[in-house]
């Protein structure tokens, strides 16, 4: 017996954003951030947050910290190239 319904625990998928070029204001309310500084502080932030999730032995969450780090790392340039 299947509903029509939607299950409650899914939400719908948000509407892919197009790109900004990496020069250009990450938001109105600030345009002297760029997308690039605000990469890296979410970076920053997610890695602290990982070592936090560690720590209580959140496994999951820690683990998708971890890789929301790695994500906005690969929009920050200096970040994302491998060392000498």
């Amino acid at each position: 017996m299947s509903s029509d319904r939607p299950s409650p625990l899914r939400r719908p998928l948000p509407k892919t954003r197009q790109k900004k070029p990496e020069d250009s204001p990450a938001s109105p309310q600030h345009p002297h951030e760029t997308v690039a500084s605000v990469a890296e502080y979410i970076a920053q932030m997610s890695a602290e947050l990982a070592i936090l999730a560690d720590g209580a032995r959140l496994d999951t969450l820690s683990y998708l910290l971890h890789l929301a780090q790695i994500e906005a790392e690969s929009h920050v340039p200096e970040l994302s190239q491998p060392s000498s």
